[in-house]
């Protein structure tokens, strides 16, 4: 007996004609029946137009294993738009050398965190505390609640990147009067 899988959102189906229902149902009609949407990974678990996703993205490149011994959890992101969820993110700090992907994690996850999308940008840019978020509601956590403060280091260091991004140190020099510098230079000559 032959078995349909959605590529969108991976339900499976024993039968074709309820397997086309969910289709027409949920991922909108499709022209031809026969033809289905294949996504990547990134497209199957994250709406484009987030602003995590550099997040994210950042998390990835700044992972070591320093990092991953102060963290050693794993973590599930659910990032919700309008109160839906609009991407799923998963940092495992257990591995190695850590790894960021998105979708669901294949290992027990410690922590689930239900956040929106501006929050958590904001949390990553230094405009929200993440004790602040989670005391209003605009964090939620499910799971081992004494693991999500954990997050903080990662998000420190995100902070400090994106901090070197936009600061920048003057190299200019301040004087008083024009004057002063003439007679600094014309001394010293």
């Amino acid at each position: 007996m032959s078995q349909y899988i959605c590529n969108i959102c991976n339900k499976k189906y024993k039968d074709n004609n309820l397997y086309l229902k969910h289709i027409n149902k949920r991922h909108s009609p499709v022209d031809d029946l026969n033809h289905q949407i294949l996504k990547c990974n990134l497209c199957k678990y994250v709406e484009p137009g987030l602003q995590t996703t550099q997040l994210f993205n950042t998390i990835k490149n700044i992972i070591n294993d320093e990092l991953v011994g102060k963290i050693n959890a794993v973590f599930q992101f659910n990032i919700l738009k309008n109160d839906k969820i609009c991407a799923v993110w998963t940092v495992n700090m257990k591995c190695i050398s850590g790894i960021v992907h998105p979708g669901p994690s294949t290992d027990p996850t410690d922590c689930i965190i239900k956040i929106s999308d501006e929050d958590l940008h904001k949390m990553a840019i230094g405009e929200l505390n993440h004790i602040v978020a989670f005391i209003t509601g605009k964090l939620k956590v499910d799971g081992n609640i004494l693991i999500a403060p954990r997050l903080q280091y990662i998000l420190d260091k995100v902070i400090e990147i994106e901090n070197k991004k936009i600061l920048f140190t003057c190299e200019c020099i301040k004087i008083d009067s024009i004057d002063k510098v003439i007679e600094k230079y014309s001394n010293s000559v």
